[in-house]
C-alpha cells in the first residue's frame, strides 16, 4: 500500500490545486526556508485525521487555510486529497486505488471523504488503523516531534507502540465495547428506576384488580341471574303468545266460514234479485207508492223494533239497579244490627266497668277506714309505751344530769379563764398577720399582671409559631409532590427522548438505513417526520395526513437514494421511500388555494406544517393537495363543491379521499403517535423546566419560612423561660400568701372560737347552775316509775286486714283494665260500622239517583215507542189500501218475500257471528301484541347483553323468578359495597404485571447483554496484551540491534513500567553510549536524540513496516557522518516503506531517488518542481 499522490488546494500556502506524485523509495523534499516544505507533512498530518491544529503549527483551524497574500484573495476552504495504493488490498475495499479527502471551510464546517463519498473522521480512522499510518504512528515526525517523543511521558509513548503493534483497532473496539457497556449500565438504571416506580404502584393495582376480579364475577352472576330472569319472561310470553295464536287460529276458522256463509247468502240473495228483478219491472209503475208506503212502514217498524229493543235494555238496567239497591239496603240493615249490637255490647261492657270501678271504691274506702283504725290504734299502743318508758326514763335522766351539771360547773369555770387568756394573745397576732398580707398581696397582683402579658404574648406568638409550621409543612409537602411529580414528569421524558432516538415509529428499513455508517450516510437530511414541526391543533390530522409517509427519508439528490436502494437490495433489508432535494416540487394549484379560504377550511396541509425552506418541494409535492378542515362538515361541504378533487384530513383523523370515499373512527393513542410523542417531549420538557423553577422557588420560600419558625421558637423559648421564672415567683409568693391567709384565717377563727368558748363557757356555767337548781326540785317531786303495757294484738290483726284489701284492690285493677280494653275495642268496631253505614247510605242515594234517572229514561222510550207504533198502525192502514189494489200481484211475489226475509235472516245471524269472530280476534290482536312487545323486549335485552337466545340459554341458572329476583338484588347489593371499580383494574395489573415481567426480562437481557460486553472487553485486552508483550519483544531486540549500529557500540533497551498490564503502564528507553554510563534521555545532545528517534522508527519499520514514512528535517543536528549512517540505514529499508524526507542536508540528498522542490515563484504563494534522480544518472 504505497502513497500515490498528494493533492493540495488552499492548504497554507498551497493556494492552487498542486499535485505531488510520490515514486517508490526514497523522496526528498528540499527548498528555501519558509517556503512550505513543512505544509506538505502537515497536510498528510491533517488529511490522517489529526484534529489538534497545534500539532500542524496552527492556532486554530482557519489558520490552515490559505489567508491570502499581496496579489491573491484568501481561500474560503482548504482541500487535501491522499491517494494510496490499494492494489493488494491491504485496505477493505474493492478499488486499485484509494482516495482519502478532507476539507474545512471557514465557518469551522469540516467534510470527510473516501473514494469521493461523504464519510466522518471516525470512518477514515477506523480505515487506517492497524495499517501502520493509522492515528498516534509514528509515521511522520516532524520537526519538533523528536524532542516531544523522547521527553514525552511514558504512558504516551505506549500509544506509539499500540499503533506499531497493531492493537489500536482493538483498542477502538475496547473503546466502542466500554462505551456500549456504559449504555447498557445506564440503560440499567434506568430500567431499575421504572422498575422501583411501577413495584410502587404494584400493591394498589393489584387492590383495584382484586375488587375489578370482584366486581367481574358479580357482574358475571349479575348477568346470569339478569340472563335467567329475561328467558323466564321470554318463556312465559311465548306460551301465552301459543295459547292466543291457537285461539287466534279457531277464529279465524270460525271467521272463515262465516266468510263462507255470507258469501253463499249472498250469491243467493243476488239470485233472487235476478228473480224477482222481472216481476219487479212489472210491478214497478203500479206498485211505486206501495213500495213508498211500504218502505216507510218498514223504516218505523224498524225504528219501533230499535226503541223496544231500548225499552228491554232500560229495564233491565232498571231492574238491576233497583236489584243493587235492594241488596245495599239489605247490607246496611245489616250494618245496623251488627251496630246495635256492638252498642248494646258496649253497654255492658261499660256497666260492667262502672260496676267494677264502685267496687274498687269500696274497697278502697274500706281500707281507709281500717288504716285509720290501725293508725288509732298504734299510735295508742305507742303513746301508752313511751310514757311509761319516758318515767322511767325521765327519774333516771333528772340523778345523772345532776351529777353532770356539778361537773360541768367546776369544768366551765377553768374553760373560761382559759380560753379568755389565748383569745388576747391571738388578737395581737392577727393583727400583725394582716399587714404582712397586704403588702404580700400588693406584690402578688403585679406578678400575675406581668405573668398575664407574658401569657398573652406566648399565645401570640405560639398561634404565629403554629401558623408558620402549618405553612411550612405545607410548603413541605408541595416541595414533595413537586419533586415526585419532576421526576415522574422527567423518567417520562427521558423515555419518550429513548423512543424518538430508537425511531420506535419508523419502519424497520429506515431505523436500518439510519444506523448504517456507510458512506451515502452524510447524504441523508433525515426521516420526513423530524423534518416537520406540527402544531399541537394539528397532530391528528398530520399523522393521518401524513401516514406511513413519516418514516420516508428524504435524501439530496436522486443518485444518493439510489445508491442506498441498490445498498437496501443487496443486503434485503426491506423497502422504503425516499424523497430526493433535486427532484421533487411543487406548487399549489389556484383551485386547492380558492378551496383553503373555504368557511371550516384550516389550510393547506404543506402550509399549516412548519418545516425548512430546502423541503418546502417535498412539502408540496407530498401535501400540496391535502386540506385541513375543522369538523366532518366542513370537510364533506368542500369536497361536494369541488367534486372531491382533493383529500381532505379533519382535526380530529377523519378522511374524505379524493374521489368521494370516507375513512374515519378511532385513532389510537396520542402517546403512542410520532406527533403525539414530539408534542408530549414538547410539554413535558416545559413542564419538568416549570417545576423545576417552581420547585426552586418553593424550595427558597422554604427556607424563609424554617427562618421564621427559628425565630419565632427562639423568641417563645425566651418567653417561657421568663415566663417559667416568673411563674416560679408568683407560684412561691401565692403559696406564701396562701399560707398566710390560711395562718390569719386560722388564728382569726381560733380566736374567734376562743372568744365563742369564753362566751360559750360563761352561759353554759349559767345554765349549768340554773339546771342544777331545778334538778333538785324536779326529784323532789319525781313519782316512781310504774310496769311497761303488754304486746298489742289489735293493731297485727288490723295489719292483716288492710294487706288483704291491698290484694283484693291489685285483682280489681287488673279486671278493670281488661274491661276498659273491652270498651275500646267495641268503641272501635262501632266507630268502623258507622263509617259503613254512612258509606252505604252514600251508595243508596247515588242507586236511587240513578234508577229515578233510568226511570225517566223508560218513560221516555216508551212516549217515542208508542208514537212510532201509531205511525206505524197509520202506514200500515194505508199499505192494507193498496195492498188490496194488489192482491193478484202481492200472492205472486208472497214466495218471493218469504224467500228474500229468511235469506236476510240467514245474513243478519251470519254477519253477527263474523262480526263477533273479527271483535274476539281483535282482542286477540291487541293481547299477542303485547306479548309480542314482551317477547322483542327481552331479546333485544340478550342481544345488549351480547347473546343470542342459543347462547343465553348456557347462562340459564335453576331457579323461579322470585329466587331470581332475589338473587340479583344480593348481587346489586354486593356490588354496591364494593364501593368505587375500575373495570380496567383486572387488565391494567395484568398489564402492570407483564410491564414488570418485560422490566424483569430486560434487566436480565441488559445484565448479560453486560456481561458479554465485559467479557469481550477482557478477551480484546488478553489478546492486545499478548500482541503488544510480542511485538514489544521484537521491537526491543531490533532497538538495541539498530542503536548499535547507529552509534558504532553501545547498548539501548525498552522497558515496560507495569510488566503485569502493560497496557496500562508506560515503556522507558534506557540507552548507553559508547564509551559513557546509561544517562538520561534530557542530557543527551541534539544529534543523539536525532539517531535515537530514528533508531526507534526504523525498528517499529522492522517489526512492521509501514506504507510511507513522512520525516521533517530530522537530521537537521546530525553531522555528516552521521547523516550517512542515517542514509545507509534508511537505504535498506525503503524498499518496503516509502521515505518522504525534507530536508537541507545535502549528504541526505544524495540517497534521494526522487527530489521534490518547493519554491515561491509568487510571494506568499508555493508550487513545485520535481527531478528524478536516476533519469539524470542514465544521462550522464
Amino acid at each position: 500500500m504505497k502513497l500515490i499522490r498528494l493533492i493540495l488546494q488552499g492548504f497554507k500556502s498551497f493556494a492552487d490545486r498542486t499535485t505531488i506524485d510520490f515514486a517508490e523509495g526514497m523522496t526528498v523534499i528540499v527548498g528555501p526556508n519558509g517556503c512550505g516544505k513543512s505544509n506538505i507533512s502537515d497536510a498528510v498530518r491533517w488529511v490522517l485525521g489529526e484534529q489538534n491544529v497545534r500539532n500542524i503549527r496552527g492556532q486554530k483551524a482557519e489558520d490552515i487555510i490559505f489567508s491570502g497574500s499581496e496579489k491573491r484573495k484568501a481561500k474560503n476552504a482548504a482541500m487535501v486529497s491522499l491517494i494510496l495504493d490499494n492494489s493488494g488490498h491491504e485496505l477493505p475495499l474493492d478499488t486499485a486505488e484509494v482516495s482519502i479527502t478532507r476539507k474545512i471551510f471557514r465557518n469551522g464546517d469540516s467534510e470527510f471523504y473516501i473514494n469521493k463519498r461523504s464519510c466522518r473522521l471516525k470512518d477514515i480512522q477506523e480505515l487506517l488503523a492497524n495499517t501502520g499510518i493509522g492515528k498516534g504512528s509514528m509515521v511522520i515526525i516532524g520537526q519538533n516531534q523528536v524532542d516531544r517523543i523522547l521527553s514525552a511521558r511514558p504512558e504516551e509513548r505506549r500509544v506509539i507502540f499500540e499503533e506499531v503493534a497493531g492493537i489500536s483497532k482493538y483498542r477502538m473496539k475496547k473503546v466502542d465495547g466500554l462505551r456500549k457497556l456504559e449504555k447498557a449500565s445506564a440503560n440499567t438504571e434506568r430500567v431499575l428506576d421504572l422498575k422501583a416506580v411501577m413495584e410502587e404502584q404494584s400493591e394498589p393495582l393489584r387492590v383495584e384488580a382484586e375488587k375489578a376480579r370482584k366486581y367481574c364475577a358479580l357482574q358475571k352472576e349479575k348477568k346470569t341471574g339478569a340472563v335467567t330472569a329475561a328467558l323466564l319472561k321470554l318463556s312465559a310470553a311465548r306460551r301465552m303468545m301459543a295459547r292466543y295464536e291457537n285461539d287466534q287460529i279457531r277464529l279465524e276458522e270460525k271467521k272463515q266460514e262465516a266468510m263462507a256463509r255470507l258469501e253463499e247468502v249472498g250469491r243467493l240473495q243476488k239470485q233472487l234479485e235476478n228473480e224477482m228483478g222481472g216481476h219487479q219491472k212489472a210491478l214497478s209503475a203500479a206498485s211505486g207508492e206501495l213500495a213508498d208506503k211500504k218502505a216507510q212502514a218498514e223504516q218505523l217498524r224498524g225504528d219501533c223494533r230499535v226503541q223496544e229493543e231500548n225499552l228491554k235494555h232500560a229495564s233491565e238496567e232498571l231492574n238491576r239497579l233497583t236489584e243493587q239497591r235492594e241488596d245495599e239496603q239489605q247490607a246496611r240493615l245489616e250494618c245496623r244490627e251488627d251496630h246495635e249490637a256492638c252498642r248494646e255490647e258496649l253497654e255492658a261492657v261499660q256497666a260492667e266497668l262502672q260496676s267494677g270501678r264502685e267496687h274498687l271504691e269500696a274497697i278502697k274506702q274500706q281500707k281507709e277506714l281500717l288504716e285509720e283504725k290501725l293508725l288509732a290504734s298504734k299510735a295508742e299502743y305507742a303513746r301508752q309505751l313511751q310514757a311509761t318508758q319516758e318515767s322511767i326514763a325521765q327519774h333516771e335522766r333528772l340523778v345523772q344530769e345532776k351529777n353532770h351539771r356539778e361537773e360541768d360547773k367546776n369544768r366551765l369555770d377553768g374553760e373560761a379563764q382559759a380560753h379568755e387568756m389565748r383569745w388576747k394573745v391571738l388578737e395581737e397576732e392577727c393583727s400583725k398577720l394582716k399587714k404582712e398580707k397586704a403588702e404580700l398581696t400588693r406584690k402578688h397582683l403585679e406578678l400575675e399582671a406581668k405573668l398575664s402579658q407574658l401569657t398573652e404574648k406566648g399565645k401570640e406568638d405560639a398561634a404565629a409559631r403554629d401558623k408558620a409550621e402549618n405553612i411550612r409543612y405545607e410548603m413541605l409537602r408541595r416541595l414533595n409532590e413537586r419533586q415526585a411529580e419532576e421526576k415522574q414528569v422527567q423518567l417520562r421524558r427521558k423515555d419518550l427522548e429513548k423512543q424518538m432516538e430508537e425511531h420506535v415509529n419508523f419502519s424497520h428499513t429506515t431505523r436500518t438505513v439510519l444506523q448504517a455508517s456507510e458512506a451515502w450516510s452524510q447524504h441523508i437530511i433525515g426521516p420526513l417526520g423530524e423534518l416537520i414541526r406540527v402544531p399541537e391543533k394539528y397532530t391528528a390530522a398530520a399523522e393521518i395526513a401524513l401516514g406511513s409517509m413519516i418514516s420516508n427519508l428524504v435524501v439530496d439528490t436522486s443518485e444518493t437514494a439510489q445508491t442506498i436502494i441498490s445498498w437496501l437490495k443487496n443486503r434485503h433489508a426491506g423497502r422504503t421511500t425516499f424523497y430526493p432535494l433535486d427532484s421533487m416540487s411543487g406548487y399549489p394549484v389556484r383551485e386547492i388555494l380558492q378551496a383553503a379560504r373555504e368557511p371550516g377550511i384550516c389550510g393547506i396541509a404543506a402550509s399549516l406544517f412548519e418545516h425548512d425552506e430546502k423541503i418546502s418541494g417535498i412539502m408540496q409535492s407530498i401535501l400540496g393537495r391535502i386540506l385541513i378542515a375543522e369538523d366532518m362538515d366542513a370537510a364533506r361541504r368542500t369536497a361536494k363543491k369541488y367534486r372531491y378533487r382533493f383529500r381532505i384530513v379533519t382535526l380530529d383523523g377523519q378522511v374524505v379521499n379524493a374521489g368521494g370515499s370516507m375513512t374515519g373512527g378511532s385513532m389510537r393513542k396520542k402517546d403512542n403517535t410520532y406527533f403525539g410523542r414530539k408534542s408530549e417531549i414538547k410539554k413535558l420538557a416545559a413542564k419538568e423546566k416549570a417545576l423545576h423553577e417552581e420547585i426552586g422557588q418553593q424550595r427558597a420560600a422554604k427556607e424563609k419560612q424554617d427562618a421564621l419558625c427559628e425565630s419565632l421558637l427562639a423568641a417563645i423559648t425566651r418567653e417561657r423561660e421568663e415566663w417559667q421564672n416568673r411563674s416560679i415567683e408568683a407560684a412561691s409568693m401565692k403559696t406564701r400568701l396562701e399560707g398566710m391567709e390560711k395562718e390569719l384565717a386560722g388564728k382569726e377563727e381560733t380566736a374567734q372560737m376562743e372568744k365563742n368558748s369564753l362566751e360559750m363557757a360563761r352561759s353554759q356555767w349559767e345554765q349549768a347552775d340554773q339546771a342544777c337548781r331545778q334538778l333538785c326540785e324536779q326529784l323532789e317531786h319525781a313519782q316512781k316509775p310504774g310496769k311497761q303495757p303488754e304486746k298489742d294484738e289489735k293493731s297485727a290483726q288490723l295489719q292483716d286486714k288492710v294487706n288483704a284489701l291491698n290484694e283484693q284492690i291489685t285483682d280489681a285493677r287488673v279486671q278493670l283494665t281488661r274491661v276498659e280494653s273491652n270498651v275500646a275495642q267495641k268503641q272501635e268496631e262501632i266507630n268502623k260500622l258507622v263509617e259503613a253505614d254512612e258509606e252505604s247510605g252514600r251508595t243508596l242515594e247515588r242507586l236511587q239517583e240513578a234508577i229515578e234517572k233510568k226511570k225517566q229514561a223508560v218513560s221516555d222510550i216508551n212516549v217515542r215507542l208508542k208514537e212510532q207504533k201509531k205511525q206505524c198502525e197509520e202506514a200500515d192502514q194505508h199499505w192494507k189500501v193498496m195492498e188490496q189494489k194488489r192482491q193478484i200481484l202481492e200472492q205472486q211475489a208472497g214466495d218471493f218475500s218469504r224467500r228474500r226475509i229468511a235469506l236476510d235472516e240467514d245474513w243478519k245471524k251470519v254477519q253477527a257471528q263474523y262480526a263477533e269472530a273479527d271483535s274476539r280476534m281483535s282482542g286477540l290482536d291487541a293481547r299477542l301484541e303485547s306479548f309480542r312487545n314482551d317477547e322483542s323486549r327481552e331479546l333485544d335485552t340478550l342481544t345488549s347483553m351480547g347473546l343470542t337466545e342459543k347462547t343465553a340459554e348456557s347462562f340459564r341458572i335453576k331457579g323461579s323468578g322470585e329466587d331470581i329476583k332475589k338473587m340479583l338484588a344480593s348481587v346489586e347489593k354486593r356490588i354496591a359495597e364494593l364501593g368505587n371499580v375500575n373495570p380496567q383494574g383486572e387488565a391494567e395489573y395484568e398489564e402492570h404485571m407483564e410491564k414488570l415481567a418485560f422490566y424483569d426480562k430486560q434487566l436480565e437481557d441488559l445484565r448479560k447483554s453486560e456481561e458479554g460486553l465485559q467479557k469481550i472487553v477482557h478477551e480484546i485486552d488478553d489478546a492486545m496484551t499478548a500482541q503488544f508483550r510480542q511485538a514489544f519483544a521484537k521491537i526491543n531486540v531490533e532497538f538495541g540491534r539498530i542503536m548499535k549500529v547507529m552509534f558504532r557500540g553501545g547498548k539501548g533497551h525498552l522497558d515496560l513500567t507495569d510488566k503485569v498490564n502493560p497496557l496500562n503502564g508506560g515503556i522507558e528507553l534506557y540507552l548507553q553510549l559508547p564509551g559513557k554510563k546509561t544517562q538520561s534521555l534530557t542530557l543527551m545532545s541534539g544529534g543523539e536524540r536525532a539517531l535515537t528517534v530514528c533508531a526507534l522508527l526504523l525498528s517499529f519499520m522492522a517489526y512492521s513496516p509501514a506504507p510511507f514514512c513522512f520525516l521533517d528535517e530530522i537530521d537537521a543536528a546530525l553531522d555528516d557522518a552521521n547523516v550517512e549512517r542515517y542514509g545507509r540505514m534508511i537505504e535498506d529499508y525503503k524498499k518496503k516503506t516509502q521515505f518522504i524526507i525534507i530536508s537541507h542536508r545535502k549528504k541526505t540528498m544524495e540517497f534521494a531517488d526522487t527530489l521534490q522542490g518547493v519554491t515561491m515563484a509568487e510571494k506568499g504563494v508555493s508550487s513545485l518542481i520535481t527531478v528524478r534522480v536516476s533519469d539524470y544518472i542514465k544521462e550522464e
